[in-house]
């Protein structure tokens, strides 16, 4: 059981992202008393820190194993510390992740990145992201797993069925009268 929770978690975060690189990058979440920006990966287990931000709070050992993406870059992975967690009320504290080094991310988005935030924290919650508006909305889930909040009308779009194959959505679509399944990986561009 993972509930690093540091307060009760909120009924409904809404958040402005900016589109950096298509990739949906969230300001303002404070990491171990850092501020910045943490990429939104539908495709990442957890919270995935930039090992050269977050050194100082590396697990000794500090080998963790490697990380590969789905796009076959491999990375060597740390044990890290999060002392503390906050975005728009969600705080979490005292619990372990991994850190990679992701400046070559930074140095794709020309702008500093503390990290990558994943499935796992992301796992209390219904996510909506709306590119057209550039707004991430997450509403709390009750223990049957309905949000305790309704969605937003004003805002409504297309809803797709999906099921999750680890912690990526994955959707049922047809290309060519074939049936395939379709990850969707927001950290993917």
């Amino acid at each position: 059981s993972w509930e690093p929770a540091a307060a009760p978690l909120p009924d409904a975060i809404t958040d402005r992202f900016d589109p950096a690189g298509r990739l949906v990058a969230l300001d303002g979440i404070t990491v171990n008393g850092v501020t910045g920006c943490l990429i939104l990966d539908t495709g990442t287990t957890t919270l995935l820190l930039n090992r050269a931000r977050f050194s100082r709070w590396i697990c000794q050992p500090p080998d963790a194993g490697v990380l590969a993406g789905a796009g076959g870059v491999t990375r060597r992975v740390a044990r890290v510390w999060v002392r503390d967690f906050e975005w728009k009320g969600y705080r979490l504290a005292n619990f372990e992740t991994i850190a990679a080094d992701l400046t070559p991310l930074e140095a794709r988005l020309g702008r500093p990145v503390l990290g990558l935030l994943g499935a796992r924290l992301l796992r209390p919650f219904d996510l909506t992201i709306d590119y057209g508006r550039r707004e991430v909305a997450l509403r709390r889930l009750d223990e049957d797993g309905n949000p305790l909040q309704a969605h937003d009308e004003s805002a409504a779009g297309r809803t797709l069925p999906f099921e999750l194959a680890g912690p990526l959505p994955v959707l049922p679509v047809k290309v060519g009268g074939v049936c395939l399944r379709l990850g969707l990986d927001s950290g993917a561009t």
